[in-house]
C-alpha cells in the first residue's frame, strides 16, 4: 500500500473527500465476480456520498477483508478528460488513538438514541430489530432505543446490508452486526457507550400531586422510569360501577339525564356518585372541576366519603355496593402502559423524590403518531392547592362545601389537615392569628361542609386550610395555608 495513502477512520465518521475535478466523476472500484479479471469485492462496505464540493468516501468495515487481500482499503477509480485512468488507494481503519470506539458519547435522558450517522446514511436503512441495549433504556414498537434515566447505556447496532456489500452468508436487506469481528465478538456488534445525564430543565410533579396537563390527551402513555419511587400512571376520571337494583327507600334524588343523583350529598360527592336505574348499578366517576377544569375530583373514593355514604342507609345492598365501589376505585390504579381513556401521572404514593420518564404514543395502533418522551422531576414540598367553594345545587339550601383542590388520590389519610376560620372582613389574611377558630378533623380533611342554621351560615367567613404529611419524603414542615371566603364563587 502506498506510503502517502489517505485513511478512513470509521470511528470518526468523517470519510475522505474527493474533488470532482475535470473528466468523469470518481467512482469506487469493485468487481465481485471471481470468474472475471480484476476480482475485488466490497469487503469494506464502502460507498460514495455526495457533498457540496464533490464526493465523500465512507466505509463501515475494516474487519471482513480476508487474509491475502492486503490491508483493508477502498479503490477510487478516476477517468480524466483525456480518458486516462488513475486509481487512488484509501486505507480503512476501524479506530485510532484520536477516535477510539470506547470513548463515551454524551446523551440526555428522555431522548432517542439514534444510530451513528454512518449507519443512518445508508439508503433505506430502516431500524434493525436485532439492535439491542443494556442500561436504563426502553425500546419502542418501531425498535427505536430511548434513554430513560441517567447512567451508563451501551448499545450494539446492526445495520442493513446494501446491494454490492460483500457478505459470506447475508443478502441485501438483511441485518448484520457492525464491526463484530473487530470487537472479537462474532455475531455481536461492537459496543458503543453513552453517558446519559438528566435534562437541565424539567417540568415538576410535587409529592402527592396528580398531574393531567400534557398527559391526559396523549394517544398512549408508558411509564418507562419511576416505578420504584412509587410514581403511578393512572386514569383518575373514568367511571367505576357496581351492581345495585335500587336506591334505598327515603333517599331523595334529582334527575341528571338518565342518572339519579342524591340530593343530600355535598357537592364534591354529588358530582361523582350517581345511580343508573336502567343498568341497575351505582356509578362513581372522576371530574375535572372548576370553570376551567384546572383541578381534580378523582374517581378514587376516600374512606371518609365511604363512611358518609354508608351512614345514609342501613340497607345491606346499599352498604355492600358502597364498599365495593371503594374497593374497586382503589384496586390496581397503576398501569405501566395506557392507551385508551384519560391518563395522569400520580405521586400520591411516592416513597422518595427523583425522576419519572414517560414515553408518548408508543403503541402499534398509533402508527401515524410521532413517538416522544418527557422527563419530570418528582420534588418536595408536598403538593398544595387552592381551596374551592362548592355551593349546593339547591339555591335555597343553606349549605356550602369547601373542598381542597389537591386530591391525593385516596392517600389523603396520610395527611393531617388543619382548618381555621373567622368572620369575613378586611384585610384578607394568609395565615390565621390567635383570634381564629381551629378544627382538626379525624380521617380525611379534604372537605368541610357548612350547613344548617348557625353562625357559619348566617354570615360569610374566611376559611383557611393546610396539611402536614409525607414526613419520610419531605420532612415535617406543614404546607402553606390555602384560603377562601364562604358565599363566594369557586376560586
Amino acid at each position: 500500500m502506498p506510503e502517502e495513502t489517505r485513511r478512513i477512520v470509521i470511528a470518526s465518521g468523517e470519510g475522505v473527500a474527493l474533488d470532482v475535478g475535470e473528466g468523469n466523476p470518481p467512482r469506487l472500484y469493485t468487481q465481485p465476480d471471481p470468474a472475471l479479471p480484476g476480482h475485488r469485492p466490497n469487503f469494506e462496505h464502502a460507498w460514495l456520498a455526495g457533498s457540496a464540493t464533490g464526493s465523500v468516501v465512507q466505509a463501515l468495515r475494516s474487519d471482513l477483508t480476508p487474509a491475502g487481500w492486503g490491508e483493508p482499503h477502498v479503490l477510487v477509480k478516476r477517468i480524466g478528460a483525456d480518458d486516462g485512468v488513475a486509481f487512488e488507494v484509501i486505507r480503512v481503519d476501524a479506530e485510532d488513538t484520536a477516535h477510539p470506539f470506547r470513548r463515551p458519547r454524551n446523551h440526555i435522558a428522555g431522548h432517542e438514541v439514534l444510530p451513528p450517522p454512518l449507519l443512518r446514511a445508508l439508503v433505506g436503512a430502516e431500524a434493525c430489530t436485532e439492535s439491542f441495549a443494556s442500561g436504563p433504556h426502553h425500546q419502542d414498537h418501531r425498535h427505536g432505543i430511548w434513554a430513560t434515566a441517567e447512567g451508563w447505556l451501551t448499545v450494539h447496532w446492526f445495520y442493513r446490508l446494501q446491494p454490492g456489500f460483500w457478505s459470506e452468508d447475508a443478502a441485501p436487506g438483511d441485518c448484520v452486526p457492525w464491526l463484530d469481528r473487530h470487537a472479537e465478538t462474532p455475531g455481536e456488534p461492537i459496543t458503543l457507550n453513552y453517558r446519559v445525564a438528566w435534562p437541565e430543565e424539567l417540568r415538576e410533579i410535587r409529592v402527592g400531586q396528580t398531574l393531567l396537563s400534557g398527559i391526559h390527551d396523549q394517544g398512549a402513555v408508558t411509564l418507562v422510569h419511576g416505578e420504584p419511587l412509587g410514581v403511578r400512571l393512572v386514569d383518575p376520571l373514568s367511571p367505576h360501577a357496581v351492581p345495585l337494583d335500587a336506591l334505598p327507600e327515603g333517599l331523595a334524588w334529582d334527575p341528571d339525564g338518565s342518572l339519579r343523583r342524591l340530593r343530600i350529598l355535598p357537592q364534591h360527592l354529588r358530582q361523582r356518585l350517581a345511580f343508573d336505574p336502567a343498568a341497575r348499578r351505582l356509578v362513581f366517576s372522576g371530574r375535572e372541576a372548576g370553570a376551567d377544569g384546572t383541578w381534580l375530583l378523582p374517581n378514587v373514593m376516600t374512606t371518609a366519603e365511604r363512611d358518609l355514604l354508608l351512614d345514609l342507609a342501613a340497607d345491606s345492598a346499599w352498604q355492600e355496593a358502597v364498599q365495593a365501589l371503594l374497593d374497586q376505585s382503589r384496586d390496581d390504579l397503576h398501569q405501566r402502559h395506557r392507551r385508551d381513556g384519560p391518563k395522569a401521572l400520580d405521586a400520591a404514593r411516592v416513597q422518595a423524590t427523583g425522576h419519572a420518564t414517560l414515553l408518548y404514543n408508543d403503541d402499534p395502533s398509533l402508527a401515524g403518531s410521532p413517538i416522544g418522551a418527557e422527563v419530570l422531576a418528582v420534588v418536595c414540598p408536598v403538593h398544595t392547592a387552592p381551596l374551592h367553594v362548592l355551593p349546593s345545587a339547591n339555591l335555597f339550601d343553606e349549605a356550602q362545601t369547601l373542598h381542597y383542590g389537591a386530591s391525593f388520590l385516596g392517600e389523603d389519610e396520610r395527611l393531617a389537615f388543619e382548618w381555621a376560620w373567622r368572620p369575613a372582613g378586611p384585610p384578607v389574611p394568609t395565615t390565621p392569628d390567635s383570634g381564629w377558630l381551629r378544627h382538626h378533623p379525624d380521617g380525611s380533611g379534604l372537605s368541610l361542609t357548612i350547613a344548617g342554621a348557625g353562625p357559619m351560615t348566617l354570615r360569610d367567613h374566611q376559611i383557611l386550610v393546610r396539611h402536614q404529611g409525607y414526613e419520610a419524603v419531605c420532612g415535617t414542615a406543614p404546607g402553606h395555608w390555602s384560603g377562601a371566603t364562604t358565599g363566594s364563587d369557586d376560586i
